[in-house]
């Protein structure tokens, strides 16, 4: 047995050779991992798009979603990354540099759309705000106005303000989200 030098642990580590080790999955040496790979070759898979991976685990496992999901993903990320299967032969399509993140460049269309619908909500809800403000001042005015009662004013002092919170952290939604669109173009 080997006496383990920490001096170079450390070395690698801040070299970061450490931190970009491949490591093999769990279930590399199995019939899935050969399946998975072979699905992927043949364009069934997707990596940099979790949904298709997602989507295809799941017919795999006979239409039920797996739990715990399986390491399809990581499978093929390291089968890609080494350039060879778990049987020793080599991939029939390799790739150069590893497969783009959920929120990589080949998705930043949709983010752009998922960022514009979300605007859209957050306006709409701050139109609703709005409104309900309108409606619970009416009602409290109305409600003053009938029964003279002059403690019902501080009622609507604080539901103005509350109401006004509401607001200002929509508005502050609203324009982080547009700084993320802006950002993303």
């Amino acid at each position: 047995m080997s006496k383990f030098d920490h001096n170079k642990w450390i070395k690698d580590f801040k070299s970061r050779k450490f931190l970009n080790e491949v490591r093999e999955p769990k279930s590399w040496d199995s019939q899935f991992a050969m399946k998975a790979i072979e699905a992927y070759e043949a364009g069934d898979i997707d990596v940099s798009d979790p949904t298709s991976v997602k989507k295809w685990d799941k017919e795999f496992n006979g239409g039920t979603t797996p739990n715990p999901a399986f390491e399809t993903a990581e499978i093929i990320t390291y089968a890609i990354e080494t350039g060879k299967k778990p049987d020793g032969s080599k991939m029939n399509e390799t790739i150069d540099e590893a497969p783009q993140s959920e929120f990589g460049i080949e998705d930043a269309p949709d983010l752009q759309t998922e960022l514009a619908s979300y605007i859209e909500e957050v306006e709409r809800v701050a139109e609703e705000v709005r409104d309900l403000e309108q409606f619970v001042a009416g009602g409290i005015d109305r409600y003053e106005d009938e029964t003279g009662d002059m403690r019902i004013s501080q009622l609507r002092n604080q539901a103005s303000r509350y109401i006004q919170s509401s607001e200002k952290n929509l508005d502050g939604l609203y324009k982080a989200l547009q700084r993320a669109q802006k950002g993303n173009a």
